[in-house]
């Protein structure tokens, strides 16, 4: 792992065209992943991705589950408002990995940001971050290393295909659950939802891939869609 200063340096490099047209998706349209057991990828076994669709019909989103063991504050030492602050640095996902994605709260609409659920949005916008940190600290905050991203189509491939369990976003999970019992809890949920409704088969997770669908921004065919590869490489 790089030195604490330069990851900081690092966290806060240009990623603002990560997702342009951030300001376009405007209904709120966050979900949780939950990993199936089955799913063996160790980019994402036994986790919980927070996943919001972009303007181009992809899906964007952060692992909720694995903390490290670098603070705000190690990452960031020229920023006084951090120090004595104990906030853990996410591993995001397995894309972009020097990079940062954030979640937080704010009452305000940021242009940088895409809405998650209520007053919750995710940006990858660094000088949005650099905003955050500096100033009055919002009523919540995440930092991310990477992110997970999912051309249009992906990821309902990926749920249809028994990956992915699809529950409902909060803000109570994102900021105040346990990361260590987080999926465990989470599966249980999902598993006890998904007896209660129907028997696990492609026409369950069917309705777990038209969450997605029914949620998701329209995509503008005017401009050209991102080329999101979940581990393979960065959006471009």
């Amino acid at each position: 792992m790089a030195p604490a200063p330069l990851l900081g340096a690092l966290l806060l490099a240009g990623l603002a065209s990560v997702v342009p047209g951030a300001a376009a998706q405007d209904r709120p349209n966050g979900v949780l992943l939950v990993a199936r057991p089955e799913l063996t990828d160790p980019n994402f076994a036994q986790t919980v991705v927070l996943v919001t669709r972009h303007a181009h019909g992809g899906a964007v989103g952060v692992i909720l589950n694995r903390p490290t063991a670098l603070g705000l504050a190690e990452a960031f030492p020229s920023l006084e408002g951090l120090r004595g602050r104990r906030d853990a640095v996410f591993q995001g996902g397995p894309v972009a990995r020097g990079a940062a994605a954030f979640v937080f709260r704010s009452s305000e609409r940021p242009r940088e940001a895409l809405h998650v659920l209520g007053d919750v949005w995710l940006s990858l916008d660094p000088g949005l971050l650099q905003r955050l940190l500096a100033g009055p600290p919002p009523p919540a905050l995440r930092v991310y290393a990477g992110y997970a991203g999912w051309a249009p189509g992906q990821l309902e491939a990926e749920i249809h295909h028994g990956g992915w369990h699809v529950l409902d976003a909060d803000a109570a999970t994102i900021f105040e659950a346990e990361p260590r019992t987080m999926w465990r809890t989470l599966l249980r949920r999902a598993t006890s939802r998904s007896t209660r409704a129907s028997p696990p088969g492609p026409t369950n997770r069917g309705r777990q891939c038209a969450v997605l669908e029914v949620t998701s921004s329209p995509v503008d065919p005017s401009r050209p869609r991102l080329a999101a590869r979940r581990a393979r490489r960065p959006l471009t």
